[in-house]
């Protein structure tokens, strides 16, 4: 049923707050085994299953997905049937999970130059689910879900990790995300389908950090959602106006880089467990803390996380690395050893959690990095572009923004083939304006040829070029 009506979500948050009152009221009523059918409840009952694995269960769980993974791709998948072939691999030669480090990985501009390549003969277009994201590494991308599977494991594996925090299905829930609301009186709207007081991130402020609090108060929010930034500025104006902290179950940060300072500010102030993870929009691996440990507890039941070296290697724990992911069940558009451009310390695994999953110390590819304003201001860059998830990312091949001066920003794009420069430059202008006044940062939008590369060969989405100083 959630994938039957995706297509309409777009008009569905452009409707006025009554028409979503009553259609979202009615939808929310249906439970979540409903919406997302029964690949829901077979994914949540897979999820919390896997806590009980020994290592042994674990491997033969993997190498399982893999082997039938890979066969899948080799006989369905254009692309790798190619790629196999030249590297010398084929569905015989993975009989271990060693084996599959013989594999070839696929990067971001694989998919951007193959991406028709890359679906599979076996499902047609009515399998497919579109979707585009700018990652954090400024290539942007657009890719198939797989309809009815993708959207509901990953909602069956967010809940299953959230109820080990004292989040409940159903339960409400504020956020604070990137979310453009006009309303200057009331910057929040109530959305019933997930029971989400959805708050502008943007407004919030010393004027209106009281109305924030009264507002969740009143609709009874026992947790918090959103980006680590916000919920700590969040706390901040609530110390400094003297409002005291309401009684949480659980927050949840998501979506930035984690520092422990704000962490623990956040913890201390609301004294409840503070849960966070990483995923990312190709839905491919997924892992977050545990009640015992800040560490990222890898998913072995959601995909199959590596970290390699630049050339390839498997790095030993303690060291630096890219991650590197394979999601088991979008057999539309399968991504196998899919290089994130994400980077993490590989750890070790943590007996105290009980749980035989792979570890990632910490994550270190989201780095929170901050635009100055106008008039002493700072905001994380990543707020800029939040929630553009739409078909503005496949106007662009790739873009960067750079601050070289304070209150200015310089949005540099190379656009996708056959699309209008103009066009493109002008849909990232008005994006980015709607999320931040004109008086507080101008905009410059440039047409350019390449983009450069660091030199592990990121292209980094953001460049501060300038201090507060």
């Amino acid at each position: 049923m959630e994938d039957l009506l995706y297509q309409f979500v777009g008009l569905y948050k452009k409707s006025p707050l009554w028409v979503k009152k009553i259609i979202g009221t009615t939808y929310g009523f249906f439970p979540y085994s409903f919406r997302y059918g029964k690949q829901y409840a077979d994914y949540k009952s897979l999820a919390g299953s896997a806590r009980q694995w020994s290592i042994k269960d674990r491997d033969e769980f993997l190498l399982t997905k893999l082997i039938f993974l890979v066969r899948h791709a080799y006989e369905t998948v254009p692309f790798y049937k190619k790629k196999y072939d030249e590297s010398g691999v084929d569905p015989d030669t993975l009989r271990s999970l060693q084996d599959f480090e013989k594999f070839p990985c696929v990067t971001r501009e694989d998919i951007k130059n193959n991406r028709e390549l890359l679906l599979s003969t076996a499902y047609g277009e009515g399998d497919r689910l579109y979707t585009a994201t700018s990652g954090s590494s400024g290539v942007p991308l657009e890719l198939f879900h797989h309809k009815g599977v993708t959207r509901a494991k990953e909602r069956a594996f967010l809940h299953d990790l959230f109820e080990q925090f004292g989040y409940r299905p159903g339960q409400k829930y504020a956020v604070f995300r990137g979310e453009i609301i006009e309303n200057d009186t009331k910057p929040w709207y109530f959305d019933p389908i997930d029971k989400a007081l959805i708050l502008s991130s943007y407004k919030l402020s010393s004027g209106t950090v009281q109305k924030y609090c009264d507002i969740m108060i009143k609709e009874n929010i026992k947790t918090i959602r959103g980006y680590p930034f916000m919920i700590f500025k969040l706390v901040q104006l609530m110390e400094g106006a003297g409002i005291k902290a309401f009684t949480l179950n659980c927050i949840i940060l998501e979506s930035e880089n984690i520092y422990e300072l704000h962490r623990e500010k956040i913890k201390a102030f609301f004294n409840c467990p503070v849960c966070h993870y990483y995923g990312h929009t190709e839905r491919l691996g997924f892992g977050g803390n545990c009640l015992q440990s800040e560490q990222y507890f890898m998913h072995p039941a959601y995909g199959h996380t590596e970290v390699l070296t630049t050339e390839g290697q498997v790095v030993d724990i303690g060291a630096q690395g890219e991650i590197v992911t394979t999601g088991f069940d979008n057999l539309v558009m399968p991504l196998i050893r899919y290089r994130t451009q994400d980077f993490a310390i590989k750890g070790a695994e943590h007996r105290d959690s009980g749980l035989c999953y792979p570890v990632l110390e910490e994550v270190m590819g989201r780095e929170e990095e901050f635009v100055y304003l106008i008039g002493g201001e700072t905001i994380p860059f990543h707020n800029l572009l939040a929630g553009i998830h739409s078909g503005v990312w496949g106007l662009a091949y790739k873009m960067q923004c750079v601050q070289q001066n304070i209150g200015e920003l310089i949005i540099n794009i190379v656009p996708e083939v056959l699309v209008d420069p103009k066009k493109a430059e002008n849909a990232f202008k008005e994006e980015i304006s709607r999320r931040v006044p004109a008086n507080k940062l101008a905009l410059t939008a440039v047409t350019v040829d390449a983009i450069p590369v660091t030199k592990s060969g990121k292209t980094k989405l953001f460049l501060q070029k300038c201090s507060a100083e």
